[in-house]
């Protein structure tokens, strides 16, 4: 006690403070901490008697098309924290440090950062197109607590509660005492409905009910992008374009049409294609059955040989990579189809279906781009504010900015797009097996994906990769009919190439 009071008044003779022990420890903590033009240093440190330490602010310069599995990092804020010289007899400056903020570059807040994200194609997995989202749509902390919180909240709700018994009034039968209390040599007993016997009443027994609990709207939302966030921290959140299909190949198509194939070959067939396209052909973890041999060999040279675990597409994301969930906007017959087929290597689920669990559960999670617009859209009412400011309601942050994408083209245009990424729209001229002939103010040779359907004299829109012999390797290829105004698209793709700085070229 003698110490602390020598101490204390030490204090109060530095600081000229006269107030009592409880305030003068607490007031004397507190000055040495408050700010006096942006510096709580009494006495202004030399730069030769500071040691200083940065901290950038700027984001990491990403590469034109960085994955989403790998987003850019953005630095701490930049401080410049000082302390007094030793020389300078001042206990305030001796006990405080000089926090400064650097003016040349700026502190970003969370609602100020982006992070890239990459669109791919499905299944050929060829990038596509980058955006640049809100760091508080998939850039948040991990909070446990939340998804906990959003977990338990639907599992709650989920719960039927439809569980009854019937209590000894609801029992059907006499309800006269079944023998006299004495002179039996039995038991006593009352009626057939009582609880003790066989077939009568529940005591206490369920009753349907309502398991559901509340949770406030803007934390359930936050544990949604939580969730995301987590996914795309550890890049397991794969976006891919709209449309996501599984294209079986052509012959198994044909054989299935002309039913050469009976319904057990077809299910082993599918489930060995979506083994090998997701988990590649892994023995040790998946035994080959009877069908999937005998449907492999009905069909041929379709059923590509992989490295164990590793599927075709050049992803672990079978069993081997703990499951793959896929997210469409809608139903998708060959995606869902195939997959309850061989759901030991992954589901597909449509984004209604779609809860916070199912978001945890699965090693990764691959989702069409629209439907991660309209999961975010659904899901940040603690970003959207309620309050009208001059008859205007205030939105979110913006939601998936493109940065970089294909751009339309024409013939002409395909020299100086050599090794890019391009769309071309034009009327399909011939179909040769695996290619065709497309006329977009000139005839450019395209590949065909595998099931792919395209018409002759048909417009149809081809993404897809310009070569050194300026033909086009197809990434994805849509029928658009009849009625296309293809001087309309010519005059399109003029504008875009003739003002790439506006429309953001490549």
């Amino acid at each position: 006690m003698a110490a602390r009071r020598s101490v204390q008044s030490l204090s109060e003779t530095f600081h000229g403070l006269t107030l009592g022990s409880a305030q003068t420890g607490r007031l004397v903590s507190l000055t040495s901490r408050l700010p006096s033009s942006r510096s709580t240093s009494a006495t202004p440190a030399s730069p030769s008697n500071s040691a200083t330490r940065s901290f950038s602010t700027s984001p990491a310069t990403s590469s034109p098309l960085a994955s989403s599995g790998s987003p850019t990092q953005s630095s701490p804020a930049s401080f410049s924290t000082s302390s007094a010289a030793a020389a300078t007899p001042s206990p305030t400056a001796a006990t405080s440090s000089n926090l400064t903020t650097s003016a040349s570059t700026p502190f970003l807040t969370l609602a100020n950062k982006t992070v890239p994200v990459t669109v791919f194609a499905f299944p050929t997995l060829e990038p596509r197109s980058l955006e640049m989202w809100s760091a508080q749509h998939l850039h948040l902390p991990l909070r446990r607590d939340l998804l906990h919180l959003a977990v338990v909240y639907e599992g709650d709700n989920t719960r039927q509660g439809t569980a009854s018994s019937k209590t000894r009034f609801e029992v059907h039968g006499s309800h006269r005492k079944m023998r006299p209390q004495k002179g039996s040599g039995a038991a006593r007993v009352g009626t057939r409905q009582s609880p003790v016997l066989r077939g009568g009443g529940k005591t206490f027994g369920p009753k349907p009910r309502d398991f559901g609990t509340d949770l406030n709207r803007k934390i359930y939302d936050r544990a949604w992008r939580t969730a995301l966030s987590y996914r795309y921290r550890r890049g397991e959140l794969i976006v891919c374009e709209n449309g996501m299909e599984l294209p079986l190949p052509d012959a198994f198509l044909r054989l299935a049409q002309d039913g050469a194939l009976d319904r057990a070959l077809e299910d082993g067939f599918v489930q060995r294609y979506v083994r090998t396209l997701l988990n590649g052909k892994d023995n040790d973890l998946v035994s080959e059955s009877a069908a999937d041999a005998t449907a492999s060999s009905a069909v041929t040279g379709i059923v590509t040989k992989t490295t164990s675990g590793v599927g075709s597409l050049g992803q672990t994301w079978g069993r081997a990579g703990h499951r793959t969930t896929f997210i469409t906007s809608d139903h998708r017959p060959n995606l869902f189809t195939s997959l309850e087929m061989a759901g030991e290597h992954g589901r597909a689920l449509v984004l209604k279906d779609v809860d916070v669990k199912d978001l945890l559960e699965t090693g990764r999670i691959v989702i069409e781009r629209d439907a991660l617009r309209e999961m975010i859209e659904r899901h940040q009412s603690d970003l959207v504010s309620r309050i009208y400011v001059n008859g205007v309601r205030p939105s979110g942050p913006p939601i998936g900015q493109q940065v970089v994408s294909a751009p339309r083209v024409t013939c002409p245009y395909l020299n100086s797009n050599i090794g890019k990424t391009v769309t071309i729209v034009g009327k399909v001229l011939q179909l040769r097996g695996d290619s065709a002939v497309l006329d977009a103010d000139g005839e450019i040779n395209v590949t065909v994906p595998n099931g792919t359907h395209l018409e002759g004299g048909n417009a149809a829109q081809i993404i897809g990769k310009v070569q050194a012999d300026l033909s086009v390797k197809t990434f994805t290829a849509t029928d658009l009919g009849v009625g296309v105004d293809f001087e309309l698209s010519k005059s399109v793709a003029d504008v875009v190439q003739q003002n790439k700085d506006i429309f953001g070229g490549q």
